[in-house]
């Protein structure tokens, strides 16, 4: 049970995932010559896109832990590079 999302997260999750997508997205041209397949490469977009994110709206670090911002930005990274881009499933 402790790895289940209390309700009341879901309004904030609707608020910042489109905040990381924005992140993303302005940090990933700086990586587009890269390997993005490549597990180190995605550590730095997570990075960069995390530090945008702070900058912008540094509120977002009062409510989400570090780990659990990368996380999330992690599976977003995922979802616009691997289905995306790249076009795998």
């Amino acid at each position: 049970m402790k790895d289940m999302i209390p309700l009341k997260l879901f309004g904030t999750l609707d608020v910042l995932l489109p905040l990381v997508q924005t992140a993303i997205t302005a940090v990933l041209p700086a990586f587009l010559e890269k390997e993005l397949k490549d597990e180190e490469v995605r550590r730095m977009i997570v990075a960069a896109a995390d530090d945008v994110l702070l900058a912008k709206h540094s509120y977002i670090g009062l409510v989400f832990q570090e780990k659990t911002r990368r996380r999330i930005i992690r599976k977003i990274l995922e979802i616009m590079v691997d289905d995306i881009l790249l076009g795998e499933d």
